[in-house]
């Protein structure tokens, strides 16, 4: 009877526990597609204030007709992600990336009939540009969790900025290359571009990461990042 009674326990320990889990990942999965959706909504709007940098007769090279106020706001996934990895380690972080691709493919799988119906399929970016985007956006967020796993701990500030530093670059080199090579003559100078808007973006990030830190403490066993 008592074997009984510490059997039926342990799975409701094990039921808890696993419930617990699934809240702890409410929080950073919503920020993780909320910054994901906002960059997507945003890529129609263009950037063009570096255009000046620029050889004038070159209008090709202008940033202005690709880069959009979406890739400024992408860096925040991985700002998302650095926290989620401050507080509850780089298990959860991993948990945050996969869960949030995870619904958004199945989402969009779910609703492409619909989608395809109402004629707005042509949201979708052809599908070399979009394998190449998922594969670069979940390489460089996993890279992103890694790295700030391995350097979390003082300076405080090199755990954040390394693995947004890092995420970002594979990112960009994955993505550029594999949708861009053997199409467009340019696509490196792109590459360029795209990376140096996310090497000032993780500068940035690096005082609401400051301001947060008090607030945001890390689970017993982490390095104080």
């Amino acid at each position: 009877m008592y074997r009984a009674e510490q059997e039926e326990e342990s799975f409701f320990v094990v039921v808890a526990r696993g419930f617990g889990h699934v809240v702890r990942l409410l929080l950073p999965v919503t920020s993780l597609l909320l910054a994901l959706a906002l960059s997507y909504q945003t890529m129609g709007i263009y950037v063009t204030v570096f255009d000046r940098f620029f050889p004038s007769d070159q209008w090709y090279l202008h940033p202005g007709y690709w880069l959009t106020v979406g890739h400024f706001i992408l860096p925040w996934s991985f700002f998302a992600i650095i926290l989620t990895n401050r507080a509850y380690g780089a298990g959860y972080a991993t948990a945050q990336v996969l869960i949030t691709w995870t619904l958004i493919i199945g989402g969009y799988l779910f609703l492409a009939p619909g989608l395809e119906a109402v004629s707005a399929a042509s949201l979708i970016p052809p599908p070399r540009v979009t394998a190449a985007f998922l594969a670069g956006i979940i390489v460089g967020q996993l890279v992103c969790v890694y790295i700030f796993d391995q350097v979390r701990g003082r300076p405080w500030w090199r755990a954040p900025l390394y693995s947004a530093l890092y995420g970002s670059l594979f990112f960009g080199v994955i993505y550029y290359s594999a949708s861009k090579l053997g199409v467009e003559a340019v696509w490196f100078n792109k590459l360029a571009v795209d990376l140096a808007v996310k090497v000032g973006m993780a500068m940035v990030m690096l005082l609401p990461y400051a301001i947060l830190r008090p607030l945001i403490r890390p689970l017993p066993g982490f390095g104080g990042a």
